[in-house]
């Protein structure tokens, strides 16, 4: 369950690991995906951890396997739970203002 998943992933440093290995698996499914006649303009959502969004590098990565994978970003949305904005209320609260 991501319940559990998370959390342990989070607590052993793998969740940045694990988060770039979701978004380079999920590009190429859905550009594949995308070529097919009936798809139309296929848009993807892929959930993100609060640690994702907090490591430094997390945006150039995200540039990177969109770029490397050649994915329109427009077609591509990230997803953050509203927990995160409950656990870290003052951090996120930066984000939204």
């Amino acid at each position: 369950m991501p319940t559990v998943l998370v959390p342990l992933a989070e607590q052993s440093g793998l969740i940045t690991e694990i988060g770039r290995w979701v978004l380079e698996q999920a590009c190429p499914d859905r550009n594949r995906w995308h070529n097919h006649p009936h798809a139309g303009d296929l848009t993807m959502s892929i959930n993100v951890s609060a640690s994702q969004l907090m490591s430094s590098d997390y945006v150039a990565t995200v540039a990177a396997v969109l770029s490397g994978t050649d994915t329109n970003p427009e077609l591509v949305t990230l997803e953050v739970t509203e927990s995160v904005f409950v656990q870290d209320g003052g951090r996120s609260s930066s984000w939204t203002s």
